[in-house]
């Protein structure tokens, strides 16, 4: 019990002369002396400038090849997407029909129905015939996913056409004659 206890002291003793002595290092060194009183100065920092991404806007438009026509013509309707500078929007669905609140006057050629999907190449021609006489206009919707280097979100995009009045055939009558 006497050895460990005169170890332990030896321990204690070569422990703290080692720390006075590393003390007196530093001290002799500088390290430790004390160093002048600092002031802050406050110096203007740049901030980043943001680059900003740019606004998303898309207009689409649905063009015919004529306004006015009669019972069995064909018509063309051209549709397009003008998208802002900057900005994507790839296309997944395109939708073309009559107005729903109208009587439909107009039968699906080319494509066969009111949608199409990806992928899709704009600009995107339609036709149909005229089957009935009256006044028309077309609506148009886009769904597809935008992006103006942020991030990538779904969107809609909606237009519609100008009115097109389909007017009656000519009926022609023989001519009667005495």
């Amino acid at each position: 019990m006497k050895i460990r206890r005169t170890i332990a002291v030896l321990g204690i003793m070569v422990g703290a002369l080692t720390g006075l002595w590393l003390v007196g290092r530093l001290l002799g060194n500088g390290v430790a002396v004390a160093s002048p009183l600092l002031t802050a100065t406050l110096e203007p920092t740049p901030s980043p400038t943001p680059t900003g991404a740019p606004v998303f806007s898309a207009t689409l438009s649905i063009v015919p090849d004529q306004t006015s026509l009669r019972v069995g013509d064909i018509l063309s309707l051209t549709v397009n997407v003008d998208v802002s500078q900057g900005c994507q929007y790839p296309i997944f669905e395109l939708s073309l029909y009559q107005a729903k609140d109208e009587t439909p006057i107009f039968d699906h050629i080319d494509p066969p129905g009111d949608l199409i999907t990806g992928p899709i190449s704009l600009p995107s021609a339609w036709t149909f015939r005229a089957s009935h006489p009256g006044t028309a206009t077309f609506d148009a919707r886009t769904f597809g996913e935008r992006y103006c280097n942020d991030f990538w979100n779904w969107h809609y995009v909606y237009g519609q056409s100008e009115s097109i009045h389909d007017d009656p055939a000519p009926v022609w009558l023989p001519l009667v004659s005495r």
